[in-house]
């Protein structure tokens, strides 16, 4: 293993036998062994055929610098906390090696490594012994693991009386404890509130400071991008890309979003109107299928009216993968409340211009048209629109609008 790795795994493999019922635990080897026993293909057949083998994890290689953070992704069941278990130790491989170098502490599923019925205190004590620090260290530490927790006197109540939350909480705050030379993160931090998932992730970015190694799973793009140098995408147990952040992340919303979401488009309103056609075009006029990071384009819908309607209110949001709210607006917030009267029959083209520089990945619109006079939609629909986002992302966060303007030297003042 070179010393520039924290991490190497090699050709690692997890299956798991899955039996079709009990009894066949028993009647598989015995038929196996008659079949070798007898040179028999039909018994060796009959053997294999109680049971199917899942491939959790199969012929992943993957090698981690020291200092270095990688986010792994994929969709439910790819694989991501098997291999992470895998590399904590937490599991044995079925096939292939994980060598690491440096003191590993992992926080994996919520609530493992902790006795339910013992409290938090005797929990702290038991977790920081298990990861390697003495009961001296323990002691020395323990009042800054208590603060970081920050559950009061729930420290001295069984596990098993703590919420999702308080139980994530305690974990994080004994795991950092150790200062681990890889540091292992499952999505369980995602279970705490806003405030404490910013103090984790601010103790994460000094322990990267200091050289720490990070893994880290999740389902936040934006987060992953933020945190690490490069991601790792599994699909189905298998590596799809090892890249950065960005390109993983742009595949991997290519792979959840396909074709799904115009099934999952929700509609209502009174029927007065309806929606005929929508798209995305340039300023000019072009139809387009993406969009640029941070230039101009116009998102575009035809209504047609099945009622009379006077000065009927348009609108729009815009939405990223995450469900955040980007933009919103509508024609009677912009001031403009005379947008005319039509007759059954009539149809029109509505026409927003927007410039979102957004971090590439899918913006998702969803389009209205509402009476002036009373609180009600002629027609609207949710997710009506999914439109990719490519092009350079140059900040991190949601948006790219933060341009430097250069330095300048201040003089000193004479004293």
């Amino acid at each position: 293993m070179s010393n520039e790795n924290a991490i190497e795994v090699r050709n690692l493999s997890k299956v798991y036998r899955i039996w079709n019922e009990p009894s066949s635990r028993m009647i598989s080897p015995v038929l196996k062994g008659l079949g070798n026993l007898t040179r028999s293909k039909a018994l060796q057949r009959r053997a294999d055929s109680h049971f199917t083998d899942f491939w959790a994890l199969r012929d992943i290689s993957l090698t981690v610098r020291k200092g270095e953070s990688v986010g792994i992704i994929g969709r439910n069941g790819s694989g991501k906390s098997t291999l992470l278990q895998t590399i904590a130790g937490t599991l044995q491989p079925t096939s292939g090696s994980v060598t690491k170098t440096g003191r590993v502490a992992a926080l994996l599923e919520l609530g493992s490594g902790f006795n339910p019925e013992f409290t938090g205190r005797e929990n702290v004590f038991m977790n920081a012994a298990v990861l390697g620090l003495s009961r001296e260290e323990i002691h020395a530490q323990f009042d800054d693991i208590a603060a970081f927790a920050d559950i009061g006197e729930f420290l001295d109540q069984p596990v098993k009386t703590y919420s999702s939350g308080m139980m994530v909480r305690l974990a994080f705050a004994v795991t950092i404890a150790v200062k681990p030379d890889i540091l292992i993160v499952d999505e369980a931090l995602s279970v705490g509130d806003m405030g404490f998932q910013r103090r984790c992730f601010r103790r994460i970015e000094e322990l990267r400071e200091r050289g720490c190694t990070f893994l880290f799973v999740s389902h936040d793009i934006n987060t992953v991008t933020n945190l690490c140098e490069r991601a790792v995408l599994l699909e189905q147990g298998e590596v799809l890309a090892i890249d950065d952040p960005k390109v993983c992340g742009n595949i991997y919303q290519q792979k959840i979003f396909g074709e799904k979401v115009e099934a999952e488009i929700k509609s209502y309103g009174s029927g007065e109107a309806s929606f005929t056609d929508i798209w995305i075009q340039t300023p000019d006029g072009e139809k387009v299928e993406s969009v640029e990071s941070g230039s101009a384009f116009d998102f575009c819908y035809r209504i047609k009216f099945h009622e009379a309607v006077d000065h009927p209110i348009y609108g729009l949001r815009v939405t990223n993968v995450h469900g955040v709210l980007l933009t919103s607006a509508n024609t009677e917030m912009l001031g403009h409340r005379n947008t005319g009267s039509f007759q059954s029959g009539d149809e029109i083209v509505v026409t927003w211009q927007l410039n979102l520089p957004v971090s590439p990945g899918h913006l998702f619109f969803s389009a209205g048209c509402a009476h002036a006079e009373k609180d009600q939609f002629l027609c609207r629909k949710l997710d009506i629109l999914r439109v990719p986002v490519i092009g350079r992302f140059r900040n991190a966060g949601l948006m790219d609008v933060v341009e430097w303007q250069g330095q300048h030297k201040v003089d000193r003042v004479a004293s």
